[in-house]
């Protein structure tokens, strides 16, 4: 049993083959979407300026670590609650943030309790870093 490869008409006109044709369609259309999926919202793109002297306003974050035993670290050194208000008052008179990175395991009641802490000195941005 022989097939033919291509068909072929009765005047000699062969028949467009439509498979390659197809896949060429379905390829532009898929382009199509994703180009509209990625596309950025809308809006004027603008370029800000740089600037040394608005990095140098801004301070950086006021990082206190709560391990696992609920011990509370800032810069290396375990803190007491005497230890930690001073700090908080430092940081608030800066006018700093301050972020959290507490252990997974640790309780909510010692993060809540530091968070309490941080308000009642002063500061206004308190914020918790999460994976």
């Amino acid at each position: 049993m022989r097939f033919k490869g291509r068909m072929e008409l009765e005047d000699g006109v062969r028949q467009p083959e439509l498979i390659p044709f197809i896949s060429l369609v379905l390829l532009l259309l898929l382009f199509v979407i994703f180009s509209l999926i990625f596309q950025s919202g809308p809006g004027t793109r603008i370029k800000l300026p740089k600037s040394t002297a608005g990095a140098l306003g801004i301070p950086e974050n006021l990082e206190i670590l709560i391990a696992s035993d609920s011990s509370v670290y800032f810069d290396g050194n375990a803190l007491s609650p005497a230890g930690l208000e001073s700090v908080f008052k430092e940081a608030a008179a800066r006018k700093q943030a301050i972020l959290i990175k507490a252990n997974k395991g640790v309780a909510l009641n010692k993060v809540s309790r530091v968070w309490d802490k941080a308000r009642e000195c002063g500061i206004k941005q308190i914020n918790i870093l999460t994976d």
